[in-house]
């Protein structure tokens, strides 16, 4: 595991800011990634309910369960909120953040503003706590969410393009978009690339 992931987050010597976030867009597996924080969705506080949770799970083993499952007796979660869960040592990340979703109901109805809510929180508490990378995958288009692959690629880009111009990244130096290796059409993985004419604090590599 990567000791540089434990030098962000802490009291005793702050993370200082960066001028900007890089953007890594990589083919991969979500829960391979070496990051401090990971997002995976989740419905009805469950953490099988979704293909990377159980990916998570066989990767953590009891200690990933039992970490979830404390955190899911604690309160109820409505759509769009996240759950934070401690990683075990097995996991490359030191947290996990999971976005309660709902299924897809169309698009601007309630499961496309859950996502897009849950995705801004995750980068919002990454800049609060002090940390330094995150991982998401393209939430919605598995078998659970049933997300068309356009939209899950939209609200994702949106809430990213939304961060970059946005204020101050803080400490997150380092925002890694993992698209699965049978990713059915490349020409509908997440477009991220600056929009003419308009500033942001995001540097994008390729990988």
């Amino acid at each position: 595991m990567s000791s540089t992931r434990w030098k962000c987050n802490t009291t005793s010597s702050p993370t200082p800011p960066v001028s900007k976030t890089d953007l890594k867009i990589t083919t991969g597996s979500l829960e391979d990634e070496q990051v401090n924080v990971l997002v995976a969705p989740i419905i009805n506080r469950k953490l099988t309910s979704t293909k990377i949770g159980k990916s998570l799970l066989r990767k953590g083993g009891q200690i990933m369960e039992r970490n979830f499952n404390s955190m899911a007796e604690k309160a109820n979660f409505s759509p769009g909120d996240v759950m934070q869960v401690n990683a075990p040592s097995s996991v490359g990340c030191s947290k996990i953040f999971f976005i309660e979703c709902l299924p897809w109901d169309g698009v601007m109805c309630r499961s496309m503003k859950a996502l897009g809510d849950g995705l801004k929180r995750c980068l919002h508490l990454c800049v609060q706590q002090g940390w330094c990378s995150v991982a998401f995958p393209v939430i919605g288009p598995g078998v659970a969410l049933k997300f068309p692959l356009r939209e899950a690629n939209k609200v994702l880009t949106d809430k990213i393009h939304q961060f970059g111009l946005s204020a101050s990244p803080g400490s997150l130096a380092s925002i890694h978009v993992i698209i699965k290796s049978n990713y059915p059409d490349s020409e509908e993985t997440p477009q991220l690339e600056h929009e003419p004419g308009r500033s942001s604090d995001l540097q994008i590599l390729h990988y």
